[in-house]
């Protein structure tokens, strides 16, 4: 079997994921779809599964290269 971006291994007779490569994660534990984020630039899954990457009102959040920042935006 094969896993998008990853690697497959064999458990319990069924195809799983063994490991993600790079900065992907199997976050939904499907394996059909392997290792389908990107946690460098998800702000669902940023840096690692289940992280999300959430702001204040009137801010912006962004996700780059698994860190989380918040930029304000101004009010006018």
């Amino acid at each position: 079997c094969s896993v998008p971006n990853g690697v497959a291994e064999c458990r319990d007779r069924r195809c799983a994921v063994g490991s993600c490569t790079g900065r992907f994660a199997n976050c939904d534990m499907n394996v059909a779809n392997g290792c389908e984020v990107d946690t460098g630039d998800s702000l669902m899954h940023c840096g690692r599964c289940g992280v999300a990457c959430t702001a204040p009102a009137n801010a912006t959040a962004t996700c780059r290269a698994t860190h989380r920042t918040v930029s304000a935006r101004s009010v006018g």
